[in-house]
């Protein structure tokens, strides 16, 4: 408890860094990460070693870009030489990813390792406004989790509503527990949100709404906005790295936990977008530097009003895996059509699959009958939307089951 407090602290005065402070941190740490990767994991060492760079080329921020980017699948094909050596994985707690992506990952944290983690959301929650007496309710986890000492005391009481439980049970346990902080699962709370016709406060009104795991879609969350008149913040995370980022309550993008984690935001040459490239700062166990996530999001200049010295980006809009492939081979981002799709509101989800070189399959869940004509339109609108003639299929059907903690607004599936 004693380690866990200083622990807390330490993460608490980071907060309070300059400019300059901050910076030599993320230095000193970046150092110290390099240099461990190089010297007890293989996958990196390996990397860098092909590409002629090592631990005395990186001394600064700016020396970063020196080394390789990573992927996913290279750390996966890397096995065991992806963690440390000397650490026995099968002592650590082992984190899975969604498999949103493709096959999931296994990543391996220490339980010293996995609190960090924690506080870290922890510090997350308290800078966007949580409260010692708020009552706290998780919607989507796997996992739930034991009632921890300061709950006893009636602080900071939490509640994990898991993925899986059946819809309305889910309700009844939200009526129940009555949350003053909702902390969502889009994906989750968006099938809620269909069997209640889109009236939470039916059900609960809380203080703070948070997203988490996925972007919510900017027409939900205008309805929710709407609807329960509470302030509504986007937060970012990744199971390889934690807590990437949150908006604070100025909401004027998301601050980067910088003392944990580096973001860069690196031009894609194939799309008119930034992907996401992490550094961990502090795993030992299994590092990832220079880790390329795929999401897409930018970099956000100046400092925030709020006055923290932490780095911002936007809120991440989808994945680089998530685009069209045009029929001349060229990429196209899903969301010039995603945004045609939202003019029609009486959609409530959609989800598009490329399933041919030219060809898209758009699925739609309307509520009341669709008129012929609204079909027609929206395949009109999307095939506008795209850089290059494509066919368009719209299918209106039954709300869709998510098949993870995300769900897939967008599926390449053209076998190549």
């Amino acid at each position: 408890m004693i380690a866990k407090l200083f622990e807390f602290r330490r993460l608490q005065r980071a907060l309070r860094l300059s400019p300059a402070e901050l910076r030599a941190l993320q230095e000193r740490r970046l150092r110290a990460t390099v240099r461990h990767a190089y010297e007890r994991v293989p996958l990196y060492r390996n990397l860098w070693d092909a590409a002629g760079v090592g631990p005395e080329d990186v001394r600064s921020l700016e020396d970063l870009g020196r080394l390789p980017v990573v992927t996913r699948r290279q750390v996966q094909e890397a096995g065991r030489e992806a963690a440390a050596r000397g650490v026995d994985v099968s002592r650590c707690v082992k984190l899975t990813t969604s498999g949103h992506s493709g096959v999931p990952l296994a990543v391996y944290r220490t339980k010293a390792e996995l609190q960090t983690l924690l506080l870290v959301e922890f510090r997350t929650l308290l800078r966007i406004g949580l409260r010692a007496r708020d009552r706290l309710v998780v919607l989507g986890p796997e996992d739930s989790r034991g009632p921890h000492w300061h709950e006893r005391l009636g602080l900071y009481r939490t509640h994990v509503i898991r993925n899986g439980m059946p819809l309305e049970e889910q309700i009844q346990m939200l009526k129940r527990l009555q949350p003053t902080v909702l902390w969502a699962y889009p994906a989750h709370l968006h099938a809620l949100l269909h069997a209640v016709d889109y009236r939470l406060s039916r059900i609960v009104r809380p203080r703070l709404l948070i997203f988490s795991s996925a972007v919510m879609p900017a027409h939900l969350k205008d309805r929710l906005r709407d609807d329960l008149g509470c302030p509504i913040f986007n937060s970012y995370a990744a199971r390889e790295t934690g807590r990437i980022a949150a908006e604070c309550p100025q909401q004027q993008g998301l601050h980067v936990n910088a003392d944990e984690v580096l973001v860069e935001c690196l031009a894609d040459p194939e799309l008119d977008a930034s992907t996401v490239v992490v550094t961990t700062l502090t795993a030992r166990t299994m590092p990832f530097i220079r880790y390329r996530l795929g999401d897409l999001a930018s970099p956000v200049e100046g400092r925030c009003s709020c006055g923290s010295a932490f780095p911002r980006i936007t809120v991440p809009a989808g994945r680089r895996d998530d685009a069209v492939r045009l029929p001349s081979g060229r990429l196209q981002s899903p969301h010039c059509f995603q945004k045609a799709i939202r003019q029609f509101p009486e959609i409530d989800q959609f989800r598009t699959v490329q399933d041919g070189p030219a060809h898209l399959t758009v699925r739609v869940c309307v509520k009341r009958p669709w008129p012929e004509e609204r079909r027609r339109a929206l395949a009109a609108a999307i095939r506008q939307s795209l850089e290059e003639p494509m066919a368009v299929d719209v299918q209106p059907g039954d709300f869709m089951k998510r098949e993870s903690a995300k769900f897939r607004d967008f599926e390449y599936a053209v076998k190549d």
